[in-house]
C-alpha cells in the first residue's frame, strides 16, 4: 500500500461497483452523495461518532480541503464502475474500516450496488489522480455562481471561462495556456452531452442559471490531480482526466 500526503496516511480509497445494470455516469453527483452516506453509515455501525471534517466539510477548514467522492468510468461505456474518496489530509486507520464496510449504495428502490473495496493508496498515475499537461473532462464542468442578476442581465467577470479561471488560481493551479469548450465527452461507445447530468440533489442544486459544458485544459507543464471543479467537484461534477501519452511500439513491430 503507498501513502500520500504530508501525514503518511493513505489518501485515496476506491471502490468497484458490483451489480447489473449500473449507473449511467450522468448520475455522477447523486451517487458521490449516496456513498459518502453509506460510508457515514458504516462509521455509526463501528462507533465512530463522526468522520474527520476532512471528508465532509467543517467549521474552519477551506472549501477546497473537503474530500472527493469521485465516480469513474474506468471502461469507457459511459457507466459507473468504479467509486474513489480522495483526502489529502489522508485517511485514518478507523477511517478505512468505515469505508471498506460501506456495504451498499442506492439512488432509489430501483437499483442497489455493492461498494467492493478495491484498491487504497496515494496519488499514483491512474486515473483522475494522474500527472499530465492535457486534462479532458470526464464529467460535466458546472459554473458554480450566478452568471446573471435577477433581471437576466450578465454578471461581468463571471462566465464559465472566468470561474474556471478564477477557481484554479485560488486553488494554487497554474494558469492554463489554453482551454477548449467541447459539445461533447467522447467514451468508446458513445458521446456524453455536458447538459445531461444530473446537478441536484434534495440538498443541494446547482445555480438556476449554471452552465454545463465540456472544457479540456492545457498547461504548460504537467499537473497533478484529482482535478475537479466547479459545483458539485466534491461529489463527481467537474473532474477531469489525464490524457495519456501514447503508447510506443516496440522497434520490431513498427510499421
Amino acid at each position: 500500500m503507498a501513502a500520500g500526503g504530508d501525514s503518511g496516511l493513505p489518501t485515496t480509497f476506491s471502490w468497484r461497483l458490483g451489480g447489473d445494470p449500473r449507473p449511467s455516469l450522468f448520475q455522477a453527483f447523486p451517487l458521490g452523495h449516496a456513498v459518502r452516506s453509506a460510508a457515514m453509515r458504516a462509521g455509526n455501525v463501528i462507533g465512530l461518532a463522526r468522520l474527520p471534517d476532512a471528508l465532509h466539510g467543517g467549521p474552519g477548514r477551506r472549501e477546497h480541503d473537503h474530500a472527493y467522492w469521485l465516480s469513474e468510468d474506468r471502461d469507457g461505456d459511459g457507466l459507473i464502475d468504479h467509486v474513489t474518496v480522495h483526502a489529502n489530509s489522508g485517511l485514518p486507520q478507523a477511517v478505512v474500516a468505515a469505508l471498506a464496510g460501506a456495504g451498499s449504495v442506492w439512488l432509489d428502490r430501483a437499483a442497489t450496488w455493492e461498494l467492493i473495496p478495491w484498491t487504497m493508496g496515494g496519488p499514483g498515475a491512474e486515473g483522475p489522480l494522474g500527472c499530465a499537461r492535457i486534462w479532458h473532462a470526464a464529467t460535466a464542468y458546472v459554473t458554480p455562481l450566478w452568471r446573471t442578476t435577477p433581471g437576466g442581465r450578465e454578471r461581468v467577470g463571471l462566465d464559465a471561462e472566468a470561474q474556471l479561471r478564477g477557481e484554479l488560481a485560488a486553488r494554487g493551479f497554474p494558469a492554463p495556456v489554453g482551454i477548449i469548450w467541447r459539445k461533447r465527452m467522447r467514451v468508446p461507445g458513445a458521446f456524453l452531452a455536458p447538459g445531461g447530468f444530473v446537478v441536484s440533489v434534495l440538498t443541494r442544486k446547482a445555480p438556476a442559471d449554471a452552465f454545463q459544458g465540456a472544457p479540456t485544459l492545457i498547461f504548460a507543464e504537467p499537473v497533478t490531480g484529482p482535478l475537479a471543479l466547479g459545483f458539485g467537484k466534491h461529489f463527481g461534477l467537474g473532474l477531469m482526466k489525464p490524457e495519456r501519452p501514447p503508447r510506443t511500439m516496440p522497434k520490431g513491430l513498427q510499421a
